[in-house]
C-alpha cells in the first residue's frame, strides 16, 4: 500500500483533524492543528491544577479562559475546571 493509499484509508473523508502537541517538560507546549494538512490557529487551554497553582491564581486563569473560549469550548471547560484531577494540588500556599 502506498503512502497516499495508506492515508486515503486512515482518513476515509477529506474532514481530516491533527493536533500535534510538543510537550518541552521545562517550557511552553508548542502545538499545531492541521485540517485537511492545512495549519490553523487554535486558542489553547491547559487545564492543569497540578501545576502549583494557589486558588486565586486559579481563578484568575480559569476565569482568563472562560473569557476568551467560545460558546462550545466553555461549555466543556466549565466542566473541566469544576474538579480537575489534581485539584487538591490548588492551595491557598
Amino acid at each position: 500500500m502506498t503512502d497516499t493509499a495508506h492515508q486515503q484509508a486512515l482518513h476515509p473523508t477529506s474532514d481530516s483533524i491533527e493536533l500535534l502537541v510538543l510537550r518541552d517538560p521545562d517550557g511552553p507546549l508548542e502545538i499545531q492543528l492541521l485540517i485537511d494538512g492545512v495549519p490553523y490557529t487554535a486558542t489553547e487551554f491547559i487545564v492543569d491544577s497540578g501545576a502549583g497553582w494557589t486558588s486565586d491564581e486559579w481563578a484568575e486563569k480559569r476565569d482568563a479562559d472562560l473569557s476568551m473560549a467560545s460558546d462550545a469550548a466553555r461549555t466543556i471547560l466549565l466542566q473541566w475546571y469544576a474538579c480537575p484531577p489534581g485539584s487538591q494540588y490548588v492551595t491557598d500556599m
